[in-house]
């Protein structure tokens, strides 16, 4: 697994075999030292795989809510790991445990993008629909909308206690 800086992309070369497999790897657990011995890749498989942080090795597997998925993100505490994609569905594990918890209905839209909000009582999804979704992280119910944006959202971060940052298909960023 080669991490891209602060989060992103990596390449795992022999992944699949005589394939190159592009995933996505979350790096938000590091920075608040939630779960310092796994790393959590995802790609377009319906597959989240964990990663020991030392040796490199896959440590397991968990079946995720679709085929192509798009992000994977620990919350802040390390104690939940969602992954979300191409079916709007978001599938959340308990951790260290790996039981799903949680299967939200996040809509038929591509989901390109979760956060947990600091406190991680909250799960913030976005994508293809071009909303913004908030969702009780421990039932799963919606908490909130923000207003449909011009363009599919393709990333987003979360900036302090009350900022979410979005980038979108229409080449603008937005701060909520």
């Amino acid at each position: 697994v080669a991490p891209g800086e602060g989060g992103g992309f990596a390449v795992i070369e022999g992944a699949v075999p005589g394939e190159r497999v592009v995933v996505h790897v979350d790096d938000a657990h590091d920075q608040r030292a939630a779960r310092e011995t796994e790393k959590a890749a995802a790609g377009f498989e319906n597959v989240v795989r964990l990663y020991d942080t030392s040796s490199g090795q896959l440590v397991r597997q968990l079946e995720g809510p679709c085929v192509d998925l798009r992000s994977v993100v620990y919350s802040p505490n390390g104690t939940q790991l969602a992954a979300a994609g191409r079916n709007g569905q978001i599938r959340v594990w308990t951790m260290p445990s790996a039981i799903v918890a949680l299967n939200i209905n996040g809509g038929r839209s591509r989901i390109r993008t979760l956060a947990y909000l600091p406190q991680g009582e909250s799960l913030v999804s976005a994508g293809e629909s071009r909303t913004i979704s908030i969702w009780d992280a421990n039932s799963g119910e919606l908490r909130g909308e923000l207003k449909p944006q011009s363009g599919k959202v393709l990333s987003m971060a979360v900036c302090g206690e009350n900022f979410i940052a979005t980038g979108g298909s229409d080449n603008l960023v937005r701060v909520w």
